[in-house]
């Protein structure tokens, strides 16, 4: 046997490949795509002839198969003219339904462990397992990955590039070792940088006049961000969710001031010129 591959990238290629042996030869050439463990799709197209003292003959093969996110779906086909052989074709669907971390879902089989991937409230962010695209989160935030080892080393990922730069986390991967049989809840946590810049002012003999290097504290609840002015009043806070908050100077002339930060507010939010109550100075 003598054979020759050929690779377009890590997933295809093409193989031409010459036989012999008693009384027999064979010629064929395929192309293939190789089955990926995650969401996408592979294949198999074989043509080629055998021949020999028994008789010559063509015969093919095309395999198809699509991983898609809820299920894996494929189709095959087989023929040989050698003996008048019959045909061999089949279709298949294959699918699994599971639950971990109150999340119910449907997905490709499970075969071994699987594990839940979530990244709260983003959706369409790509997930890898060991390596393979798993798929994009759904508007959950939430993805499944189906093909874990057991007791082995499994590297999970999310794609970090595909974030815009106001969302920060700790890390963008993780590796669990799940038992058999089970399944794992893998939590990402990735938030939004949300932050107010304004101007803090004061009165003063009836005019007004900006409270430059004061300390300040915003609170709601038990919420507590700390900042400062700089020259001309302003101030720059970041981990502001929106709501309603109270700021407070802390050094110099005591005051105060309600800053209401709105609930579509983006990555920042002007909050303008804010008066700081009973400031004398």
């Amino acid at each position: 046997m003598l054979s020759f591959r050929y690779y377009f990238d890590r997933l295809t290629s093409t193989v031409a490949a010459v036989g012999a042996g008693r009384n027999t030869n064979t010629q064929s050439v395929s192309m293939q795509r190789s089955i990926p463990q995650g969401q996408g799709i592979g294949y198999d197209v074989t043509a080629g002839r055998v021949g020999g003292d028994a008789g010559s003959g063509a015969f093919g093969r095309g395999f198809v198969q699509l991983n898609a996110s809820h299920a894996e779906v494929g189709a095959e086909y087989a023929r040989s003219s050698r003996d008048g052989a019959p045909g061999y074709s089949r279709a298949f669907v294959a699918g699994s339904i599971g639950a971990v971390g109150g999340s119910v879902f449907a997905a490709r089989p499970v075969l071994d462990s699987f594990a839940v991937i979530r990244i709260p409230e983003l959706a369409d962010v790509p997930v890898y397992t060991n390596g393979w695209y798993a798929g994009r989160t759904n508007a959950a935030g939430e993805v499944v990955a189906s093909n874990l080892s057991s007791y082995y080393d499994n590297f999970i990922s999310f794609g970090a590039r595909d974030l815009s730069m106001d969302y920060v986390f700790a890390t963008s991967h993780t590796v669990i070792s799940p038992p058999r049989r089970s399944g794992t809840l893998v939590n990402f946590e990735v938030r939004r940088i949300r932050a107010v810049f304004g101007v803090l002012v004061g009165r003063k003999n009836g005019t007004t006049v900006p409270l430059e290097f004061r300390e300040l504290t915003l609170t709601r609840g038990v919420e507590v961000v700390k900042g400062f002015t700089t020259r001309r009043g302003e101030f720059y806070l970041e981990g502001v969710e929106p709501g309603e908050y109270m700021l407070q100077v802390n050094n110099g002339a005591p005051c105060s001031a309600r800053i209401v930060v709105p609930a579509d507010a983006g990555a920042m939010a002007d909050v303008g010129t804010q008066t700081c109550a009973r400031a004398v100075d």
